[in-house]
């Protein structure tokens, strides 16, 4: 069976993620891995459910679009490859 690959975004993306799980709906997909992507570390997931991933030297800049848009594109291709 294959694995479903879930990547919470942002601080919303990790709180559905976080809700989805805690609810117990990830029992009906037998094989969910979910992947938090972030630039803060104030947003976790609850109970520590799944990893969060972080681009280095951003601290929480999602506010900061342009720090942030120099780092994201090759931040998520590294992730996805």
């Amino acid at each position: 069976m294959s694995t479903l690959r879930v990547y919470a975004c942002g601080g919303t993306g990790i709180n559905i993620a976080s809700k989805w799980i805690a609810t117990g709906a990830n029992t009906l997909i037998r094989k969910a891995q979910f992947i938090g992507l972030d630039s803060s570390e104030n947003n976790k997931p609850y109970n520590d459910a799944f990893k969060v991933e972080r681009p280095e030297g951003t601290r929480g800049g999602g506010k900061e679009r342009k720090l942030i848009g120099k780092i994201a594109a090759g931040f998520i291709d590294s992730i996805l490859t």
